[in-house]
């Protein structure tokens, strides 16, 4: 189930816009962050009025304590209520209730007000707490209503020591806090919705060269490669994609044309062996053969067969090799065991090319090895040695010098022919490149130094070629499995 469940969350989640994904993010975050500013601003604001409140209060009760010291004639119920209509005038005190205690007795020389009546255990404390000071606490009436009391000892114009206590509610701050959380709570979800709205269209701006790019690659096809991709925008992040798809775009225009280029090879390679046996065949029927050309026709028709194999057989490994086949079996060779085996597998080559073959092995202590699939890089190797053979002069040699250095083993196969048309470099690699003037006995297929540089590049290395003063040379180049260890 608990599977379940978060297959179906991210089925969900993933069948959501990237435009609406944009928005929910932003109006989460926004939310997030107006909560916490509406949470301390309610918070500040609570302190600020309390603050403000218990300043005011503080002042009244200095004002009204002064006035009942001053007061020269009787202090009665009137004269308080004098007092507390006076001092209700402040925006912040209500509700005033005063009670007048004598200190040396404990009873009241007079109060106003309905809380007066509770007022008592306010004064008692006031009087057995021998410092002059104020004493605040609170105080909570029969219909639950939260009072702020303030008792100070004076001592009126008489000489008698009193006690007096002033209660106001706390009203106003209440209100005031109420009508500041409700604009804080109803203005929220406006501001969130407004919110919304520009994320929404911010959206809409950030995913609009995405919704671009799907519209290009729609209507992408291979005549269509060369055309450049039109982006709106101009942020460094737009460029950026921008200049990666036209790369992209040249890539894939260079592999379709270079894929075009191969089939129109595979073609032309494929039809001359047919051709050559259709013409011997189309001969022989116009004639009287006799048993002579019957059997140069089919020692021709053998020829010509066993060739269309080979590059069926080379076509198969080129497609396997730049395919990066994982499912080669791959182990550790000796280094020299794979310079002799290219070595013995074109001694009759060589012969037949008049070529002597000299290999160099590597003299290390440690015998160099390297992880491979033994057979592709044989094949490798061995490409590169009959490539040389095929265009190595009669009686010249050509040698196979096998070296490592830093973790690299390099194997350079050197002929002493006319070496390659330096026009003809930057596309040796490429299928079917042959110097067709510089051809000698035999015709090669044209895929022998792909394959090489393709199982090289599938082994995690490369194939280098380099004109020298007589002859080429091309150097295999793969990573070490026993790296030496540098001092």
């Amino acid at each position: 189930m608990d599977q379940n469940s978060s297959e179906q969350k991210r089925s969900f989640w993933s069948g959501i816009s990237l435009r609406a994904k944009v928005t929910l993010w932003i109006v989460i975050a926004f939310a997030v962050v107006k909560i916490t500013l509406v949470l301390i601003i309610l918070l500040y604001q609570q302190r600020a009025i309390h603050t403000s409140f218990d300043a005011a209060f503080q002042e009244r009760v200095h004002i009204i304590a002064g006035d009942l010291a001053g007061r020269d004639g009787d202090i009665n119920e009137s004269y308080l209520r004098g007092i507390a209509l006076r001092e209700t005038n402040n925006l912040y005190i209500q509700d005033f209730s005063l009670l007048l205690v004598d200190a040396a007795t404990a009873t009241p020389i007079a109060s106003y007000g309905r809380e007066s009546t509770l007022l008592m255990s306010a004064a008692k404390q006031a009087i057995n707490n021998t410092e002059n000071v104020i004493d605040y606490a609170s105080i909570m009436n029969k219909e639950n209503v939260l009072f702020r009391t303030a008792a100070s000892r004076i001592r009126l114009s008489n000489g008698v020591h009193a006690v007096l206590v002033v209660s106001t509610s706390d009203r106003y701050t209440a209100s005031v806090s109420k009508t500041v959380g409700r604009v804080m709570l109803f203005s929220t979800p406006f501001t969130i919705g407004v919110i919304a709205l520009v994320a929404w269209f911010v959206g809409g701006v950030a995913v609009k060269p995405l919704e671009q790019v799907r519209a290009f690659a729609e209507n992408l096809r291979p005549d269509s490669l060369v055309r450049p991709i039109d982006i709106d925008g101009s942020s460094s992040e737009v460029d950026a994609v921008r200049e990666q798809l036209d790369a992209a775009m040249e890539r894939l225009d260079s592999a379709y044309q270079s894929q075009a280029r191969f089939l129109a090879n595979i073609s032309h390679e494929i039809k001359t062996p047919i051709s050559v046996v259709q013409s011997e065949a189309d001969v022989l029927m116009m004639s009287k053969p006799s048993a002579d050309d019957y059997e140069d026709f089919v020692r021709s028709t053998g020829e010509e067969m066993q060739r269309l194999g080979k590059m069926v057989e080379s076509f198969l490994l080129l497609t396997r090799v730049q395919h990066g086949d994982t499912r080669v079996r791959r182990k550790s060779i000796s280094a020299n065991d794979l310079v002799m085996e290219a070595f013995e597998q074109s001694l009759t080559m060589a012969r037949q090319y008049k070529v002597r073959l000299e290999p160099d092995l590597c003299q290390d202590e440690n015998d160099p090895k390297v992880i491979g699939n033994e057979d592709l890089l044989v094949t490798a190797a061995n490409n590169l040695v009959r490539n040389a053979i095929r265009f190595s002069p009669e009686d010249e040699v050509v040698s196979i010098n096998c070296k490592q250095d830093n973790g690299k083993l390099y194997i350079t196969v050197r002929d002493r022919g006319p070496g390659v048309p330096e026009d003809l470099l930057p596309r040796l690699f490429e299928p079917f490149t042959q110097a067709s003037s510089e051809r000698r006995r035999g015709r090669g297929t044209g895929l022998g130094l792909q394959i090489a540089k393709g199982i090289a590049e599938l082994h995690g290395g490369d194939i280098q070629v380099k004109n020298h003063e007589k002859g080429c040379g091309f150097t295999l180049i793969l990573p070490l499995s026993n790296p030496p260890e540098t001092v």
